[in-house]
């Protein structure tokens, strides 16, 4: 009773909640160094499972919610061209797997695909070999939190502390033999690593591919080194998002500029409203009666080609719908 008790307290009967009986969390778009943003009143990322449902859909509406799709790796793997991971991308691999694979000495599996790794008949001699418990494997995930903690200027030397380790049997030396032997296998990753941190520790500043500055204040090297590994992928992510977002309102409102919109949201309201963002999601509503059209419009601009340091950068985006009186069909964008 008091855990139930406690969270109606938290996410609906304090105010705003308990008077305009809404969930609308406080977004805060200027709150971390990186430009990420961020949510209060109650974060989306802290609100337990079982409560989401009080997310509801207004009269007339229907929801699209998208995630984009592993787009830290993706940005990482264009900045510094690591050949694994742009494979990995470019032919639909499971990059988890591989990298355990490379964290523990395994043979890489005779195919690539997810579904073929953990459940096909190609890859059963494989998972016989290494024990291998399918995609909830607790190398696998052991193998992701470490490669997710040294993409972001984490040390080998501390992998003994992820979550798991000892309950694999890992000793410290293990897990830091593990990282290294990780490391060894992407020289690309190490070479943008040395340049961007160390760049970054000398410089006291760092910028993102749009130019995005955050000045380090830090008196600490391997601390602005951390710094300025992270600011180029988390604000670039955090940019991209944005951009997402003010394309998504100016193509569904039929506007060309931001003044456009403005002005015509004071005479009636918006085509779309962003009713949810997490991490890398964006959850939209649009009105029943328009509904295909916007939806595939709001994916279509989620997913177009852009730049990244001169090199094309496109991410793929799993969506589903809410309130939808029938099954939504994507529709193709027609190429040029």
């Amino acid at each position: 009773m008091a855990e139930i008790y406690n969270g109606r307290v938290v996410y609906v009967g304090g105010e705003p909640f308990g008077i305009a009986k809404r969930y609308s969390p406080s977004i805060g778009l200027h709150s971390q160094d990186t430009g990420r943003w961020s949510q209060k009143d109650p974060p989306d990322a802290q609100l337990p499972s079982r409560m989401r449902a009080i997310k509801g859909i207004d009269p007339g509406t229907a929801q699209l919610g998208y995630d984009l799709s592993n787009i830290e790796l993706r940005v990482v793997a264009t900045l510094s061209g690591d050949q694994m991971f742009l494979d990995s991308f470019s032919n639909g691999w499971d990059l988890h797997t591989l990298n355990c694979t490379e964290f523990f000495g395994m043979d890489y599996p005779p195919s690539r695909i997810k579904a073929d790794i953990h459940t096909g008949a190609v890859c059963a001699e494989w998972r016989k070999q290494y024990d291998w418990k399918g995609e909830e494997d607790a190398r696998r995930k052991w193998g992701k939190i470490s490669n997710f903690r040294l993409l972001y200027g984490g040390s080998s030397k501390t992998m003994y502390k992820i979550p798991g380790t000892a309950a694999m049997g890992l000793s410290r030396e293990a897990a830091q033999i593990a990282a290294e032997r990780w490391l060894s296998a992407h020289p690309a990753l190490n070479a943008f690593w040395n340049t961007v941190g160390t760049e970054a520790m000398q410089r006291y500043v760092v910028r993102n591919a749009y130019g995005r500055r955050r000045v380090l204040t830090s008196q600490e090297e391997q601390s602005r080194f951390r710094e300025g590994v992270n600011h180029p992928i988390q604000s670039h992510v955090s940019d991209l998002i944005n951009q997402i977002v003010v394309k998504t309102f100016l193509a569904c409102n039929n506007c060309l500029t931001m003044d456009e919109l403005r002005r015509l949201l004071l005479i009636q309201p918006s085509a779309v409203e962003l009713i949810g963002q997490m991490h890398d999601s964006l959850t939209f509503a649009f009105s029943e009666s328009d509904f295909d059209r916007l939806a595939n419009l709001a994916l279509d601009i989620a997913e177009a080609p852009t730049t990244l340091q001169g090199k094309v950068f496109q991410i793929p985006v799993s969506y589903y719908t809410k309130g939808y009186p029938g099954d939504f069909q994507r529709v193709p964008k027609r190429s040029k």
